[in-house]
């Protein structure tokens, strides 16, 4: 089909515009990421390396005799990247009739669609650690009964500084989706909105208004309990029904037989990684015919134009044991009723 698969400068930032206004809200799970791109034409892993500590030199040394030498223990891990995508169809006769611009229309929701892909990858790839907290001390996740407490909290913070998992103290700049913004030293804990109000009714936890200062504010914060700072999304990882027998517990149980089990990252600095590729990272593809011309004989009446999006793309978790992922139920609250 004989096609356009750039638009016009002027018309092109337009579109690339409207995907970034609808993507950037929903992404997240990326802000905290280290963030390594990959030049075209580079295969499709990247290898990610890091250096063991050195042993502490605790042995005095002898005096004119060099002591031996250490060697150096690097591990290495590797992400391979993957390419994701959606389109739709736009008819003509969507185009001719329809009161609002189809093809606009449809670049904003692929933008959403771009961003929650992304997102969610992201997402899968935090929660695929070995380090699980279950909460009130259970040994499964299909023990799961209760929700947050700061106890458990308690407990995964001394994990993560027992592991010398660094304070975050920089994140990816949400409004342009590219370099970093300072935020004070602290580990982030992402929470699905059906937790939040959990996690506001502990006894020590600080709104994010109740802050003596509102610089370095994150996007969707909602406040903290000591180190923790907790943002909430509505893109979260839940099970549904994955838990105990919710008997009279108060949890949500989709079902109203077993506990959903809510999935809440809480990390350091740099303990996990994205890899986009450079080349066609947005991907805002927009086809459509050129007028008079009749070389296309698939669509010979010119009645369809596409409009979509691609990336190439890989995350991966890059020091486990300064991230943990904390399971936990979520206390119901009283449901929404439509008026008559």
């Amino acid at each position: 089909m004989n096609t356009t698969t750039s638009l016009p400068s002027r018309v092109e930032k337009f579109y690339v515009r409207t995907l970034l206004k609808r993507a950037l809200p929903f992404l997240c799970h990326r802000n905290w990421a280290q963030h390594k791109p990959m030049k075209k034409n580079s295969g499709k892993q990247i290898n990610f390396t890091r250096f063991a500590s050195l042993g502490l030199a605790t042995t005095a040394l002898t005096e004119g005799v060099t002591p031996e030498g250490q060697d150096l223990s690097q591990s290495t891990i590797t992400a391979t990247l993957k390419q994701y995508g959606g389109w739709v169809p736009v008819t003509d006769v969507v185009t001719l009739t329809n009161f609002d611009p189809a093809l606009t229309e449809a670049i904003e929701l692929l933008g959403e669609q771009k961003g929650q892909t992304v997102d969610v990858l992201m997402r899968d790839t935090m929660l695929a650690g070995t380090n699980v907290w279950y909460a009130g001390a259970v040994s499964s996740q299909d023990s799961i009964i209760t929700g947050p407490s700061e106890a458990d909290l308690r407990g995964i913070v001394r994990f993560l500084k027992n592991a010398n998992a660094k304070r975050i103290t920089r994140m990816i700049n949400p409004s342009t989706g590219v370099g970093t913004v300072p935020i004070p030293p602290c580990f982030i804990a992402i929470c699905d909105t059906d937790a939040s109000d959990d996690f506001e009714q502990l006894s020590n936890f600080t709104r994010v208004e109740e802050y003596a200062s509102q610089k370095g504010v994150m996007e969707n914060e909602i406040g903290k309990i000591g180190i923790v700072r907790f943002v909430e999304t509505t893109l979260g990882k839940v099970e549904s029904a994955a838990g105990d027998a919710v008997g009279s517990s108060g949890l949500i149980a989709a079902d109203d037989t077993n506990v959903d089990v809510y999935k809440t990252p809480i990390f350091g600095a740099e303990a996990y990684g994205e890899s986009p590729l450079n080349a066609g990272t947005v991907g805002v593809i927009v086809k459509s015919h050129v007028k008079n011309d009749t070389s296309d004989t698939s669509d010979p009446l010119n009645q369809r134009s596409t409009a979509g999006w691609k990336v190439m793309w890989a995350g991966e978790i890059l020091n486990d044991d300064h991230i943990v992922r904390y399971e936990h139920g979520v206390n119901e609250l009283g449901a929404m009723s439509e008026s008559a």
